[in-house]
């Protein structure tokens, strides 16, 4: 038969009868008869899926030569034909893909074909998701697969959904490449071990009339962007868990100017998404430089239990203290204590001017034993309460990997002092060593409660910005417990989402509630907060209030409030005209949200995000170009990708765009 032939209904009929009778035995072939079939007639193609779709249990032979027209059929799923000589043939799969907000409802996969009206009639809204919606792609130590996301995984895993029908639901998750229900993961050397990271899901959108306003504590550290970078010169991507978005834009330096008066500059700017159709804000909040360092008092609080011994651990912590001592001054003084499985003072309070004896018995310190970490807590609170001095710089700086299996192992038992020591003006600085077992979480939680800041120490350059490029912002608090408070205007603004800070978000009412415990701001510091909004059309008016509330460093007292408004003028009107700070601060974040599988960005790869990157990097910024080579390295590690044409539905409005196997989109 042509290609161009009609068949009849006889003929139809006839070959349907073939399909249902087949048997295996006979070894009858019913390739030439029925390919052409299949592409021009939907009701055989109906039926020949209803005897050998996967799903269908008894389907476990296919006739020869028909192997490859065989796909995995939900029960209510939908296709679309394409004819041809060739017997190119795409498979429509309702799916959702979600690019900064878009929800993406049906795709057709194939070569280029007129959109079937019928097939794009459905709306799927689901957000926002979890993390753990979307399977970390970081490799494993070996070729394995993975089964696709069943209807309870997605049940289970969502964070907030609109109700959706359950033939929905079983089109939702990965479309895989094999064809088979699974999709295969390329091998690589991953660190064994048991790493601990929480998960704080990704923030949704708010509506500005039910929710205006947004709170939540200052954040600086950047121990997440270190710990990535570690990740991905190692050759596989991070644990999305590990990923928090803030920390990869505190990372990088901004140009904002000094305040006039008062601690606090902030500087707000705007442009449209490069990869939605919404608008992303940036909030940025400088810290005043110190013009004199005060003394500081420091009790390093070392962690030399079996799991420290290797070169990036007891070793890297000797060379990282090591450059801190070489930059204190006449006034300063260090104390050392240890722990594995119990704690010991190996050094007494002794005057930063003798370095010798400092750095001697830095030198001397070996790993072996367990981890009491606990007792070395409260042993090293101990000695810097004999330092405590009104108007210096009283501090504890833990180096570990985190590990606690002696006494006191929980980290809130571990805390409970710490809170109290705050309290009396003695900060804390957790230092992150090491992989396999590094407990990130904990890390993270000990510097929140201790009213410090955390880094995750990946070689001697992190060690060298951190100690001595940046001595003074780590070590000098220009204000305690800083908090924001963003009112948005719903005149101006329809909804909103923040983008990061999920372990940091604070109830409204704790904003001017002094007993709660928030972030601390060094000297010369920048923090910055994303937001992407949805405007009102045709608005002019101001965007938003924003509210700072903060402590003067020292003992516990009153905190300060600040005011500041953000302009419609700090909108700029497209991407590209905003400051190369905007533009680096924003990539940075779209690298992260795609690292940690957020879904409002899971449309946009890589190589798209290294483009830009590369577009706005500034002169003077190596770090920078350290970002770009980061992002490059996501990108390969992420793996080729065969791309394929799709007529999609966004939002209503039919679309012609390129995905690969696992919906995203190419470029």
């Amino acid at each position: 038969m042509s290609a161009e032939q009609t068949w009849t209904e006889q003929e139809i009929e006839r070959l349907g009868a073939l399909i249902d009778a087949w048997d295996p035995a006979s070894g009858e072939d019913l390739a030439d008869e029925v390919a052409l079939a299949l592409d021009a007639v939907p009701a055989l193609r109906e039926r020949f899926d209803q005897r050998f779709a996967r799903a269908v249990p008894e389907a476990t032979l296919v006739p020869e030569g028909l192997e490859d027209r065989v796909m995995p059929k939900p029960a209510n799923r939908r296709w679309m034909w394409l004819g041809g000589i060739s017997a190119l043939m795409a498979a429509s799969l309702s799916v959702v893909v979600i690019g900064g907000g878009l929800l993406v409802t049906t795709a057709t996969y194939g070569t280029r074909s007129a959109p079937n009206e019928a097939l794009l009639d459905t709306t799927v809204t689901v957000e926002p998701a979890r993390r753990s919606d979307l399977r970390p792609t970081h490799a494993p130590p070996a070729t394995r697969t993975l089964p696709g996301m069943t209807v309870d995984d997605l049940r289970g895993r969502l964070v907030d959904k609109k109700p959706v029908s359950d033939g929905d639901l079983r089109n939702l998750g990965y479309v895989d490449g094999n064809g088979d229900g699974t999709i295969e993961i390329p091998p690589a050397t991953e660190p064994v071990g048991h790493d601990g990271f929480d998960d704080h899901g990704v923030s949704p959108f708010r509506d500005t009339r039910e929710q205006p306003l947004s709170t939540f504590s200052i954040d600086v550290d950047r121990g997440s962007f270190t710990w990535a970078r570690r990740q991905l010169r190692q050759g596989f991507l991070p644990d999305p868990a590990s990923v928090r978005t803030e920390e990869f834009v505190n990372a990088l330096d901004y140009d904002v100017p000094q305040p006039e008066s008062g601690p606090f500059a902030v500087q707000f700017e705007g442009s449209p998404s490069p990869v939605s159709d919404n608008e992303l804000v940036r909030i940025t909040v400088a810290a005043r430089d110190a013009t004199v360092r005060q003394p500081v008092h420091l009790v390093f609080l070392v962690d030399t239990s079996g799991s420290m011994q290797g070169p990036d651990r007891l070793e890297l912590v000797k060379t990282s203290l090591g450059m801190l001592v070489e930059q204190l001054q006449d006034g300063d003084t260090v104390a050392i204590v240890t722990y594995s499985g119990s704690a010991g003072v190996v050094l007494p309070v002794t005057p930063a001017t003798d370095q010798a004896t400092i750095l001697r018995s830095l030198d001397r310190l070996t790993a072996g034993g367990s981890t009491a970490m606990g007792q070395g807590i409260q042993l090293a609170y101990d000695l810097a309460h004999e330092t405590l001095r009104p108007g210096h710089t009283n501090r504890v700086i833990i180096a570990s990997d985190g590990d606690a299996n002696v006494g006191v192992t929980k980290t809130g038992s571990l805390t409970d002092g710490i809170r109290r020591y705050a309290k009396e003006g003695i900060t804390l600085t957790t230092l992150g060593f090491g992989q396999g077992n590094y407990q990130d979480a904990r890390m993270e939680q000990l510097a929140n409660d201790g009213d410090g800041n955390y880094y995750y120490v990946d070689g001697e350059e992190e060690a060298k910005r951190i100690f001595v490029d940046e001595l003074t912002s780590t070590l000098e608090v220009v204000a305690r417990d800083v908090k924001i408070q963003v009112a948005w205007n719903p005149e101006t603004v329809v909804r909103y989402r923040q983008v990061g800070y999920e372990n940091r978000a604070l109830r409204d009412r704790d904003f001017a509630d002094d007993a709660i415990d928030a972030g601390e701001v060094g000297a010369g510091h920048t923090v910055t907060a994303l937001y992407e909004v949805e405007r009102v059309r045709g608005s002019s008016g101001e965007l938003a209030t924003v509210r700072l509330r903060g402590k003067p460093p020292g003992a516990d007292t009153a905190s300060t409030e600040w005011t500041y408004h953000m302009p419609a003028g700090a909108m700029q009107p497209s991407f590209e005209q905003s400051s190369r700070d905007h533009r680096m601060a924003l990539t940075t974040a779209l690298f992260a949200e795609r690292l940690r599988h957020s879904p409002y960005v899971m449309g946009t790869s890589y190589d798209r995000i290294a483009r830009l990157a590369d577009a706005a990097a500034r002169p003077g910024h190596p770090e920078d170009q350290q970002l770009s080579e980061l992002i490059h390295r996501a990108a390969k590690l992420s793996g080729p990708s065969s791309c394929r044409e799709v007529v999609m539905k966004v939002n209503g409005e039919q679309r012609v765009m390129w995905v690969d196997e696992n919906g995203i989109f190419c470029d």
